[in-house]
């Protein structure tokens, strides 16, 4: 019995020795970074560790996913998203601001915040923008500029309340793998018996240690397991979760440990090591998941496939910059959500301001008239391509809206197919309708499509415009989606346009699969002119018979 237990302590030393050769490794081998918050005191609060893995940075809240780490926050391009409680005491994504590659940090707003002092080097302060010093950043000796500015990103944006509730998924320690490792050992016992039969036939004394030790083993591999799952940024939490939640009972967990223990009494001694991993696995399971669960969102599922916000381009001096605000008001007011979450958008004057200016001239429709359906269609495919914009503000600005409304989905616990609901319902009331002819902006022309970010610019246009911008949102997205033209009302010649999605095998996005087709296999169709009209509505004026698609 005294050489088992020293041989248990010894092999105790040995995985210590060798906890402490892998912290070094880490340190040496791999790219992180400590992120710190400076307490008004100036002592220094540790907010989290920031990986790189594979390209992909996470924030846990401990040095090593396998330590019962939880994510607490993701960068997503050039976005801080740390982990925030939505109304509905769920924990969800949540852009707080950017960063710039020279470690400038700016809110949601676009006003700088903060920035990294020295950003090409191992360690250094955070200041905000007064110079005051708010936070520190330590890295490894893999670690970059890339991580040290996506790190004081961090160090900046997280928000002190977020301190309460910094697990994303269930938290798994040790003992919470105690129970689903229980029942593993139950499955393979017979088999493990035989083995140890095969292995201690000399030494019959260390049959109840050599049985105790497959559990010991069935742990540990279940913590590897997690530990490259969520060095992969997944994750068996949920599973085990569930495991511990349905199995783990406590008025069951009770009766399970009362049989355990007189079965272990009374059982024979073969049988001694499954009451006694039993006993151990019930009895754990008891001091598990004590908190509250928190469940993921169903609109989390568009996360990745939001494009990110590009990084801010330096604004040279002089510069006019023109804001546009537009209003989620009237699209949350259809869902019975009362709430004026507002999205605001910046662009150079000089790009759009006037019939002379550099957007205005690039415009195709401005060659003169339209010859042919063949014209129209060549150069409203010139307009989808995208306008050049001095500063990028028409990739910026689709991408923002996206953005916010994936946050909308988030705050207010939203169905992933409500996502289409909102982006339509964006371009049909914050754009108000202008025939060309009557729009000062674009030199009353007769015929005109505009560019995304010029409809964004004016806020007003006429049924092509708006469907050039919804198109942009939905191909953006992710989501398989067609320009067409479609004859509305009396008329015999296609006088409307709209946009149509389709559910094909390769598209990134699938549709929902109860969304209405205007025929079979032919696409939804959605109305971005008229309010109210979600994916699948068709105005009654509409002959879905003439739709041809222009792009």
């Amino acid at each position: 019995m005294i050489q088992s237990i020293l041989l248990l302590l010894k092999a105790l030393i040995e995985i210590a020795g060798f906890g402490l050769i892998l912290l070094g490794l880490l340190y040496v081998l791999c790219p992180f970074a400590v992120v710190y918050r400076m307490e008004p005191s100036g002592r220094k609060r540790k907010v989290g560790y920031l990986w790189r893995i594979k390209g992909d940075y996470v924030l846990y809240d401990s040095l090593l996913p396998i330590f019962a780490a939880s994510r607490i926050g993701f960068i997503r391009g050039y976005e801080v998203r740390p982990l925030v409680t939505n109304i509905q005491q769920n924990l969800v994504q949540k852009t707080l601001g950017t960063f710039t590659d020279d470690g400038r940090v700016m809110d949601i707003s676009g006003s700088q915040v903060g920035s990294c002092e020295h950003p090409d080097q191992r360690s250094t302060y955070i200041v905000d923008a007064s110079g005051e010093r708010i936070g520190y950043v330590c890295g490894s000796l893999w670690a970059k500029q890339d991580l040290m500015v996506r790190a004081a990103g961090f160090a900046v944006l997280h928000e002190k309340e977020q301190e309460e509730h910094v697990a994303f998924d269930v938290r798994v320690g040790f003992l919470d793998l105690m129970l689903p490792s229980a029942l593993l050992y139950m499955l393979l016992y017979y088999p493990f018996v035989l083995l140890t039969r095969s292995i201690v036939e000399s030494l019959p004394s260390l049959y109840m240690h050599v049985m105790l030790l497959w559990y010991v083993l069935i742990i540990a591999v279940l913590y590897i397991v997690k530990y490259e799952k969520t060095m992969k940024n997944g994750s068996i939490d949920y599973l085990v979760g569930l495991i511990d939640r349905n199995v783990g009972v406590k008025g069951l967990n009770i009766c399970i440990i009362i049989a355990a223990f007189v079965a272990f009494r009374v059982a024979s001694e073969s049988l001694f090591p499954l009451f006694s991993v039993t006993l151990i696995g019930f009895v754990c399971n008891l001091f598990c998941f004590n908190g509250k669960w928190h469940i993921e969102e169903p609109s989390s599922n568009w996360s990745g496939k939001i494009p990110a916000i590009p990084t801010p381009s330096p604004i040279a001096a002089g510069t006019k910059v023109v804001t546009r605000d537009f209003s989620w008001k009237s699209t949350l007011d259809l869902k019975g959500i009362k709430a004026d979450d507002k999205v605001e958008l910046s662009f150079t004057d000089a790009d759009f301001n006037g019939l002379n200016s550099s957007v205005r001239q690039a415009n195709p429709f401005r060659k003169g008239s339209i010859t042919s359906d063949e014209d129209l269609c060549k150069r409203a495919q010139e307009v989808l391509a995208g306008a050049k914009t001095s500063d990028g503000s028409e990739e910026t600005a689709l991408a923002k809206i996206l953005n916010s409304a994936y946050q909308l989905t988030l705050q207010y616990g939203l169905a992933d197919f409500e996502m289409y609901d909102l982006l339509l319902g964006f371009v049909q009331s914050n754009v108000h309708y202008e025939t060309d002819d009557k729009s000062e902006s674009i030199g009353n022309v007769l015929e005109y499509f505009r560019y995304a970010s010029e409809t964004l610019y004016d806020k007003e246009g006429d049924c092509d415009c708006k469907s050039v911008l919804a198109y942009q949102l939905f191909k953006r997205l992710g989501v398989d989606v067609d320009l067409v033209e479609v004859e509305s009302g009396e008329t015999t010649y296609r006088n409307h346009v709209a946009i149509v999605l389709h559910n094909t095998p390769n598209a990134k996005v699938q549709l929902p699969p109860d969304y209405v087709e205007y025929a079979q296999d032919k696409g939804v169709y959605c109305e971005s002119t008229g309010f109210g009209f979600k994916p699948g509505d068709i105005p009654k004026d509409i002959n879905t018979d003439s739709i041809k698609v222009i792009s």
